[in-house]
């Protein structure tokens, strides 16, 4: 039975399984902001999959996540935790219209736009901010 090999490593394998050098320095550990608070419908699966995706970086050792139920960490002003701190954001089912300031909504486009930081959306998140302005 053939193991994946540890990702965190140097030594890299090609698709037969052959092992490669990597000479860059170890990956460095990336920080995620999970958002899990619906401002519309409650997906009963929003827990397990926050849990989830907090647990997939604990036990890969690639990221470290933090949950919020709450938008306060989605901006680029002060905050324990901005979104200068993070690589990317992951909204588990977060329907309904977010409720961010417009001040926040200006934050949150360049992030991934300008920064180049991730966005996952998953399931509901899909659902959500219908009728939002966001400004230009």
């Amino acid at each position: 039975m053939r193991t994946e090999p540890d990702i965190s490593t140097k030594a890299r394998t090609n698709s037969s399984g052959d092992a490669r050098i990597w000479s860059g320095d170890p990956l460095s550990k990336k920080h995620v902001l999970v958002l899990g608070g619906p401002a519309g419908f409650y997906h009963m699966s929003t827990p397990k999959g926050i849990g989830t995706i907090f647990e997939l970086g604990r036990e890969s050792g690639l990221y470290d996540a933090d949950i919020r139920t709450d938008f306060s960490w989605v901006t680029k002003g002060a905050a324990p935790h901005n979104l200068a701190y993070y690589d990317a954001i992951v909204a588990v089912n977060v329907t309904g219209n977010w409720p961010l300031s417009d001040e926040q909504k200006k934050d949150f486009l360049p992030f991934i736009h300008d920064d180049g930081k991730g966005f996952v959306g998953i399931h509901g998140s899909l659902d959500a901010n219908h009728g939002a302005v966001w400004p230009e």
